[in-house]
């Protein structure tokens, strides 16, 4: 009767073994499917070395240069992705990194773009990423030396991307193969080397820095094993951030000018196969499970071993018939244990391609010492670990006392914000000791921020450096915020990248607490490619969203480019069906989603042709060309003219000249028809001019129609102005441009209203991302409908009048509408 009441619960603790078991081998059959997540993280560092005596990119910040001169490697690229953006504890398992090539259309005039890509579409333009030995500085230049490619550590060969023309428009690595070698030196970053295919091989490539992407996909441990019997599943790798070793570069010995240099070269191999390491985990687990059934095994005999006079085998068959659950456990314990472990031992894990085709011939005397001051550093100089420059003082708030105290933390995209239990502001999970503070003296109670914008340009819209300023110094004047007074300084950007940047950098060594972008679809991308590896908050004006996934830094409240572009779309298709429409646009990557977007809502509608559709270059000054062809063989309507203010007038004057008079639309500014209605009324009244925009328009003074909805807003603005008028030379009442970075300055206002008086740039980054408000009189802005970083939703659209003057101006037709 026992015995078979024994074997039936030992039966049953099998079967339930059986039972327990089955669903984890169907979660390890589907392991990698359920688990695996994707997402796009930034390319956070990037710059580029040239062995030559003087640099022909001329040190330019907007590009990363690969490249072979005569069979001697001339230029490489460095790039770093920001793994440490993914969530804690995170494994990568597969990825790539993106590199979109320089187009004419969006070169800094720092550097000539005719030097970017040389011969970029022949057959022997071959490039590999690099493992990195030591961190990538957030800049390369003469006190931060580019660290060493380990190719033999783990590599990959690019592919490149090319255009229905068979154009080279962008190169991809896979990041497989270099992820083992992170795995042991840290997230150091990678090099772009070219490989040379002999001494007729002569190229070169730029890279745009602010459209470089990185996508990865991992997941979070636990990982399950995989199912005996199913197919192996891929190998994870847990990426490490390094830590910088403090390095001394001793002083380099003169090289002789004339002699040769040895380049560093590549030499064809076989692809290496790497056997990755089995998990150890299951090999522990075999002992822990013995001891366990041992346990339970001692517990069922500890009386009858205590029983004198038994023999032993009788003792034991006792027990066993006493004690069934006992012995139930025990054998499910020993089984399941020996089953993993069993498994983990017999089954390898894939192997793992790491060198690909090439394999790396080092060099140490490939880099010419002094050849450029972007490639070697100061003799003797001490290099050590970070590059933020630390400006803050401790007193007035402890760095990092934001994440003290109850309360709970929220990752909002790829940054992790700490939510006080008090209800205080929250703080982004950025900075860390002094970095926290800088720009913020709380002894004299000021804040430094630093704005970059087109000042070249200042006299053609009437605006200096202190037209800017009209806002803050009116705010200081009047007692600033409870006391607190803002110090803002511009630099000149030139309306160009590379100058955006070095005043990015100026403005980040003044000690910013924040930087200010200035208008301009060109600098923007740049700038937040940089603010991104600088570490630097920049909030900016409208610019494409392409380029800004997985970002921290970068924060705008106006819509994206590519809005606009879907706006003016809705708009030509409400107020323009049936209508044949021609398209100028800029050639440029900084341009294309937006005219992209509006072809593709002109389409879907399938109620009027676009005819024609006409790239423009940078500062192309003549449309003579195109124009002739949109007016006699297209025969278009309606123009949508995608440029900026300056193009727009010289393409609308030189269609009038033609006797060519569509309607256009365009991004409506004052300028445009102070120019074109010069002398006043020369402007006919036959074509009309359409405008999209997400800021509001401004005439001085006046409050009638759409204008009444912000009336107190325009008030305000030029009482300022006459305050400022009245103390010094600025603009009597200012204009279109600057009421809307009036406008933008209000908001910054509301931002530090809620973050003093104990700011910090986390808290300040924990608001921004956090949002939610709208201002009396202005448009919805929303930084919590996407991702924490972009806020603007609604579009305004303006009309042309006679204003009271007689002069031609622009007036909200529409105001804060999410769809035209």
């Amino acid at each position: 009767m026992k015995s078979g009441r024994s074997g039936k619960v030992l039966g049953a603790g099998l079967v339930a073994l059986v039972v327990t078991l089955a669903p984890f081998a169907f979660l390890s059959a589907n392991a990698s499917s359920s688990t695996r997540q994707s997402t796009e993280v930034p390319v956070d560092r990037q710059g580029y070395v040239v062995n030559a005596p003087a640099d022909p990119y001329q040190n330019d910040d907007t590009a990363i240069h690969v490249g072979i001169t005569g069979g001697r490697e001339f230029a490489r690229a460095f790039a770093h992705i920001a793994l440490d953006y993914l969530p804690k504890d995170a494994l990568v398992a597969s990825g790539s990194i993106r590199l979109q090539v320089v187009t004419a259309g969006d070169a800094s005039t720092n550097g000539p773009s005719q030097t970017y890509n040389l011969n970029n579409d022949s057959p022997d333009v071959a490039m590999a990423a690099c493992v990195l030995t030591t961190p990538l500085p957030a800049d390369i230049d003469a006190e931060h030396q580019a660290p060493e490619a380990a190719c033999t550590k783990g590599s990959s060969l690019g592919l490149v991307e090319k255009d229905a023309e068979g154009k080279p428009v962008a190169w991809t690595f896979d990041l497989r193969g270099l992820f083992r070698g992170w795995s042991v030196v840290g997230n150091t970053g990678a090099a772009i080397v070219p490989i040379n295919y002999g001494p007729a091989s002569n190229w070169s490539v730029g890279f745009s820095t602010g459209y470089s992407t990185a996508q990865i996909s991992y997941v979070l441990p636990p990982v399950p094993p995989p199912s005996p019997g199913k197919k192996p599943a891929p190998t994870y790798y847990r990426i490490p951030n390094p830590i910088s070793p403090v390095v001394t570069v001793p002083t380099a010995a003169p090289v002789p000018s004339a002699a040769p240099q040895p380049q560093p070269s590549f030499a064809p191999g076989e692809p290496r196969t790497v056997r990755q390491g089995r998990s150890t985990t299951w090999m522990w687990v075999l002992p822990a499970c013995v001891a366990v059934a041992a346990a339970l095994m001692a517990l069922g005999h500890q009386r009858g071993l205590k029983k004198a006079g038994v023999p032993l085998p009788k003792r034991l068959r006792i027990d066993w018939h006493a004690h069934p659950r006992a012995y139930a456990l025990a054998s499910v314990f020993t089984v399941w244990g020996l089953l993993f472990t069993s498994y983990s031992v017999t089954i390898a894990p894939p192997t793992l391609q790491v060198a690909g085709p090439f394999t790396r011939v080092d060099n140490p005397a490939a880099r010419v010492p002094g050849a450029t001051g972007r490639a070697v550093p100061a003799a003797g100089k001490t290099i050590g670990p970070g590059y933020a420059i630390v400006r803050g003082k401790t007193q007035g708030v402890k760095p990092g006392s934001e994440f003290e105290g109850p309360g709970t933390y929220k990752t909002i995209g790829t940054t992790r914000v700490f939510f006080p239990a008090d209800g205080s502001p929250p703080a982004a999970d950025l900075y860390h000791g002094n970095d926290d503070i800088t720009g913020i003296n709380f002894q004299t109670k000021t804040i430094t921020l630093c704005g970059h914008a087109a000042l070249t340009f200042g006299p053609a819209f009437n605006i200096g450096a202190e037209d800017l300023n009209v806002f803050w110094s009116y705010l200081n004047a009047h007692g600033g915020i409870d006391g607190w007074k803002f110090n803002v300084a511009w630099k000149d950007d030139g309306y160009d990248p590379g100058k955006a940047v070095a005043a990015a950098q100026a403005c980040m060594d003044s000690g910013a607490f924040e930087i200010l972008g200035g208008i301009g679809f060109d600098q923007i991308p740049a700038v937040r490619s940089w603010a991104e590896s600088h570490s630097q908050l920049y909030v900016h004006h409208i610019v494409t969203t392409a380029g800004s996934q997985g970002r921290r830094y970068s924060f705008t409240a106006l819509p994206s480019e590519e809005q606009m572009g879907a706006w003016a779309g809705q708009y030509a298709v409400k107020h323009f069906s049936g209508k044949r429409v021609g398209i100028l646009w800029r050639e440029s990557p900084n341009w294309q989603s937006g005219h992209d977007l509006f072809k593709k809502v002109v389409h879907d509608c399938s109620c009027m042709t676009i005819v024609g559709d006409y790239p423009v270059a940078k500062n192309q000054g003549s449309y003579t060309s195109e124009l002739t062809t949109l007016k006699n063989t297209d025969r278009a309507d309606v123009v949508f003219a995608w440029e900026n203010a300056l193009a727009t007038i010289e393409m609308i004057d030189q269609a009038q000249k033609q006797d060519f008079h569509p309607d256009w639309i365009v991004f409506p500014f004052n300028l445009e028809l102070f120019s074109l209605d010069s002398p006043q009324g020369s402007f006919t009244d036959g074509p009309k001019l359409h405008g999209v925009a997400a800021w509001d328009a401004y005439v001085p003074h006046y409050y009638g129609d759409g204008f009444a909805s912000y009336k107190s807003a325009m008030q305000e603005f030029e009482e300022q102005y006459a305050w400022a008028k009245n103390n010094g030379p600025t603009n009597a009442e200012g204009n279109d441009l600057l009421f809307l970075a009036w406008e933008g300055f209000a908001g910054l206002r509301d931002f530090f209203k809620m973050c003093l008086p104990e700011c910090t740039r986390n808290r300040m980054a924990g608001i921004m991302l956090t949002y939610h408000k709208k201002l009396p009189e202005y448009c919805d802005v929303d930084f919590t409908r996407l991702d924490g970083h972009h806020a603007g939703w609604k579009a305004n659209v303006f009309e042309t009048f006679r204003a009271e003057d007689g002069h031609l101006a622009w007036r909200p037709d529409e105001r804060c509408v999410e769809a035209i």
